[in-house]
């Protein structure tokens, strides 16, 4: 499908359904594995050459900058030429060509962006979507580095307004139970929490739902121990008696107590800022600390994924290597697979 977004990344607004293409993707798991009934992994790149994407037409004056798994673009939308192995999605699953609003000439962060203080200018970009990226809900997942950007808002908008993931989930497992946590979305009227056994053969049901003004966490119980659990949450808002979707977070896998497998208790990378010059790569050295060394981690999913904000200005690959594109200021998540995750700033000069 093709979706169309407004200015920003993170608010798509329409999906496009005359223009959903069938297209057969081979997984690329190395072990073997039943195709019906379980989690794939697939590259964007791979996905993005079988569709065609060429073929995909689109509205006047928009482009297609890229590709999510996730209707909204709530992920971050990877560029069409990304190797990044993309898991979680089951056969029959969707991926969504991401469209938004063409951009003006390339110099424009480093003019609109200096003009836009005290003028009218300021406001008309300054609306929901260019707040977005400064509101509140950037501001919990992280606290010291996402608080950066705010406090830097009239020579960083335009840079950074172009998608972090706003809305991020993390679990904790014990034997029969995991323990769920997600990041607060301004102006939720509250949170359905969706989950599957991760060896299940139908979509994550609807397990619950948290009402606004209860804490932002919760506790899924009567687990099968030594298994492995699928979850993401949505944020909605009541409209008319209706419910509209602001968010959802990224989906993940974690493993309860009792069998061979074992969760991360953190991310650690080598330094959590970067400066690069342009066209030059820098790997983060990413690992993961697991609440049990002597055991091992789910092995159907990737053991960490990267993630970048914005993939003009730096791009990662599936093993963490970054490349400098333009200059500019971003971030790349370094995710494991039950959520915990770490945040680098990235600086091209």
């Amino acid at each position: 499908y093709v979706e169309y977004l407004d200015e920003s990344l993170n608010k798509g607004y329409e999906v496009d359904e005359s223009s959903k293409k069938e297209v057969s993707v081979t997984c690329e798991t190395t072990y073997a594995h039943k195709e019906s009934g379980y989690v794939h992994q697939l590259k964007y790149k791979t996905i993005a050459d079988s569709a065609d994407v060429s073929s995909f037409k689109v509205k006047d004056g928009y482009e297609i900058v890229g590709m999510t798994k996730n209707e909204g673009a709530n992920e971050v939308v990877f560029a069409l030429d990304n190797t990044f192995m993309s898991s979680g999605m089951m056969q029959g699953g969707s991926f969504y060509l991401v469209a938004r609003k063409a951009k003006q000439p390339e110099t424009e962060p480093g003019t609109e962006t200096e003009k836009q203080p005290g003028t009218e200018t300021e406001k008309q970009p300054g609306t929901e979507t260019e707040k977005q990226p400064g509101t509140e809900t950037e501001k919990q997942p992280e606290s010291e580095t996402e608080k950066q950007p705010e406090t830097e808002k009239p020579a960083k908008p335009a840079q950074n307004k172009t998608s972090v993931v706003v809305m991020r989930l993390k679990g904790n497992a014990s034997s029969t139970k995991v323990k769920l946590a997600w990041t607060k979305i301004k102006g939720a009227d509250g949170y359905e929490i969706y989950g599957v056994n991760c060896r299940g053969s139908k979509k994550a049901p609807l397990l619950k739902t948290i009402k606004k003004g209860s804490a932002y966490v919760t506790t899924i119980k009567g687990l099968k121990k030594a298994s492995s659990y699928r979850y993401y949450v949505k944020a909605y808002k009541m409209v008319n008696g209706k419910k509209t979707y602001l968010k959802q977070s990224n989906s993940i896998h974690i493993a309860t107590a009792g069998g061979s497998n074992t969760n991360a208790k953190k991310v650690t990378v080598e330094s959590s800022s970067i400066t690069l010059k342009k066209g030059k790569t820098k790997n983060l050295n990413a690992k993961i600390v697991s609440v049990n060394s002597e055991k091992e981690l789910l092995s159907h999913i990737a053991k960490l994924t990267y993630t970048s904000t914005d993939q003009k200005i730096a791009t990662v690959t599936n093993k963490g290597t970054v490349k400098a594109k333009a200059k500019g200021t971003c971030y790349i998540y370094v995710s494991a697979a039950n959520g915990r995750y770490k945040k680098v700033k990235i600086t091209v000069k």
